[in-house]
């Protein structure tokens, strides 16, 4: 009779345990800053966990971004960190992925820390894409790390209603979203101030209402 008690109360704890582990993803979690540490609390502003961090994150993807000793990786809901703090820079994750950077390398990892793409010198995110630099060259990825534009561009400007401005062998033009491919004729105009400037798309210009930037577009040469 008392094992059947002392196993009931066993399967208690064990349910009562497990629904705050669910519960816990469940719930808005969040940073807060107090006495120079970073903890996280729930939107009551209750400690949902006792670890302490240098620099701490939202959680996106069920993973936030933390920081000990200015190096970085990231934890779960409860407080685990899955990825070591070893890097020195990284993005939040985003549709299964993170950048990292670790001395002078870039790469991409997963959720569970795995390395999921080659090297590169810098990583620059954008809601349409990521653009990568390796060999002193650009390329951009998709979400799922799928090549976009291969990484043959020697620079990169705006993205606009569609096009990108790029700059290829030595020469500005465009690069075509819907139909994948370059654009180096009239049918594009590209405002420029300087030679070495990034251009600006004219449909841009005319929409642009700030004076001084106005100016720039007014005062501009069409290539």
């Amino acid at each position: 009779m008392m094992l059947n008690k002392i196993i009931i109360k066993i399967i208690s704890i064990f349910f009562l345990f497990s629904f705050f582990i669910v519960s816990l993803k469940a719930q808005d979690i969040f940073p807060e800053f107090k006495k120079g540490k970073y903890t996280y609390v729930n939107e009551k502003g209750k400690k949902v966990f006792k670890t302490q961090f240098s620099e701490a994150r939202k959680f996106y993807e069920e993973r936030a971004a933390v920081a000990i000793n200015d190096k970085w990786g990231f934890i779960d809901p409860q407080g685990k960190l899955i990825i070591p703090t070893q890097y020195d820079k990284v993005s939040n994750f985003d549709k299964g992925f993170a950048y990292v950077k670790k001395g002078e390398q870039f790469f991409f990892i997963n959720s569970q820390g795995e390395k999921k793409s080659e090297i590169y010198e810098d990583v620059y995110y954008s809601k349409w894409g990521y653009y990568v630099k390796k060999n002193n060259l650009y390329g951009v990825l998709d979400s799922k790390l799928e090549t976009v534009i291969p990484i043959e561009l020697e620079r990169y400007g705006m993205f606009y209603n569609g096009y990108l401005t790029i700059k290829k062998d030595g020469k500005w033009g465009a690069w075509f979203e819907k139909e994948n491919k370059y654009i180096f004729n009239d049918s594009i105009k590209l405002f420029f101030n300087m030679p070495d400037e990034r251009p600006v798309f004219d449909e841009k210009c005319v929409s642009i209402k700030d004076k001084k930037e106005r100016k720039r577009c007014d005062d501009a040469i069409i290539i």
